[in-house]
């Protein structure tokens, strides 16, 4: 017993004197730069499962101090964990944040590790841009999300039980939302056929394919933030039978990468129309057109399916249903936006792709709702090398340090006139830097079914909150009107009433 006694407290010592010395290095290193001391980094496990309190960060702690960090701590600061990890820079200035972005030797954190794993270098992500972007940059692939989202939104409104209702209360609009980012970028992004039965030993009944990518979508926090070899161990039913679900849909979508690229090999002008212009199709297609150097293997093709998928759904679920909630209570701008929608493509016939380019309201509401909850609310960079920063007022120091970038910049006042205010006058007249704007995706990477839907909706229905007995508009914001934490960041519950054609 003595002997095991003296063995954890040295082993407590040696830990003890270690952490100290790296420490007081991390403080020599960050002199005149405001810092924080907390017990764990606030990313990796176990930082991000505990709450936000004075002891740890937390993964939200960048979104709750979004209004008053700045008064506090300036627009920069370092938090240094005692227990675990390294220190880590938060900036809410964009001058500092341009300055990592140029950075050579820079890591981005892209996704969760499964299906596969997206921590890439700069030099790794010019390889997978190189492949990409011939597959997104198509027009086909426009035209056939806008079209997807036209068929997908008269699905949806007719498998809820809305059609031929002049009024429907919904309690949570996220359901809606999530159901049509999903099938959408799911259609347009894999071209499977969702109603397909997936085997799986996983699966205590039997899956489609749409209830497996749900499993994993929907779990994407254990799947992302949990290692390996801890999933295996713990004793919950569900992570497990996520994480086989998970490696059987790896599998699947091995084979099915296989399948595509024989298809590619037997591609000609005269089997063109038969072939899917779908993107996993056109990266497989545009991979094995790259010479050997610059191929990508079938792991990272999956892995940029996954990242689109997840990141797409995510972020289109979680805005359109921030978008509903201030469109129901701003009505001033919500018939502002419905005239727009009206004087473009009228209110009988359906959208064409050529309609996108004449619905600034209607995305600059998409724009806003982004900016006030953005789903992905912190973006992190590592550095390989030395670099030196450039901090307005300090002097610049270096290090090999990662930098968390809080969408605490969306509130700054130094960027954004009234930051707490919904206005998407702001993106419309031009009166915002292009940078902060393309940082919430523009171009190939972005959403254009997002703006497709909001604009059928303004067009068929008008949005009001639907408030509790006795609530008022005011208590239904203030319900409402805040953040929950998954994998994302997303507004909460959204209830609505929706009031067929009573603009007409």
């Amino acid at each position: 017993m003595y002997f095991f006694l003296t063995m954890i407290l040295s082993v407590l010592g040696a830990f003890t004197i270690q952490r100290a010395y790296k420490i007081f290095g991390y403080l020599r290193s960050y002199q005149g730069l405001p810092r924080s001391f907390i017990l764990f980094h606030p990313f990796p496990f176990p930082g991000f499962l505990l709450p936000s309190i004075w002891w740890n960060a937390g993964a939200d702690w960048s979104w709750k101090r979004r209004f008053y960090s700045g008064e506090q701590y300036g627009e920069n600061i370092v938090l240094i964990p005692l227990l675990q990890g390294g220190p880590t820079i938060f900036t809410s200035n964009l001058e500092v944040t341009r300055q990592f972005n140029s950075a050579g030797s820079t890591k981005q954190h892209l996704a969760f590790r499964k299906p596969e794993t997206f921590d890439l270098w700069a030099d790794q992500w010019k390889k997978h841009k190189r492949v990409l972007l011939p597959a997104l940059i198509l027009t086909c692939i426009y035209n056939l999300v806008w079209n997807d989202s036209i068929r997908t939104y008269h699905h949806l409104i007719s498998e809820e039980g809305w059609k031929g209702f002049q009024e429907v209360p919904i309690n949570k609009i996220q359901n809606f939302t999530h159901k049509f980012a999903l099938l959408v970028i799911g259609n347009c992004g894999f071209g499977f056929d969702w109603t397909r039965s997936f085997p799986s030993t996983g699966a205590s009944k039997k899956l489609t394919l749409l209830d497996a990518l749900h499993t994993i979508v929907d779990n994407a926090m254990y799947l992302g933030f949990i290692p390996d070899f801890i999933q295996r161990f713990l004793p919950f039913q569900k992570i497990k039978d996520t994480v086989r679900v998970a490696e059987d849909f790896t599998a699947f979508m091995k084979a099915s990468v296989q399948e595509k690229h024989d298809q590619s090999m037997n591609y000609g002008a005269e089997n063109a129309a038969e072939y899917r212009n779908d993107i996993f199709t056109l990266l497989v297609k545009a991979n094995s057109e790259e010479s050997e150097k610059n191929k990508l293997t079938d792991e990272e093709l999956i892995g940029n399916i996954f990242l689109m998928l997840f990141a797409g759904h995510e972020t289109t679920a979680t805005v359109l249903a921030a978008c509903f909630a201030y469109l129901a209570v701003h009505s001033d701008i919500q018939d502002e936006a419905y005239q727009q929608v009206i004087s473009t493509f009228g209110s009988e016939k359906e959208p064409s792709f050529e309609c996108f380019s004449k619905l600034g309201l209607v995305q600059a509401v998409f724009f806003e709702a982004t900016r006030l909850f953005p789903p992905g609310y912190v973006t992190i960079r590592d550095v390989a090398d030395d670099t030196v920063l450039n901090i307005p007022y300090l002097d610049g120091r270096d290090g090999i340090t990662p930098i968390a970038i809080p969408k605490g910049t969306r509130y700054n006042s130094r960027y954004f006139q009234d930051p707490t205010n919904f206005m998407p006058s702001r993106w419309t007249i031009g009166d915002s830097e292009p940078e902060m704007l393309s940082s919430f995706g523009t171009g190939p990477r972005a959403c254009i079914g997002r703006v497709c839907v909001l604009a059928l909706f303004l067009r068929d229905w008008k949005i009001e909150p639907m408030l509790r007995h006795g609530e008022s508009k005011e208590r239904w914001k203030k319900r409402v009107f805040e953040a929950e934490f998954y994998v994302a960041l997303g507004i909460r519950d959204v209830p609505l009433r929706l009031l067929r054609g009573t603009r007409r």
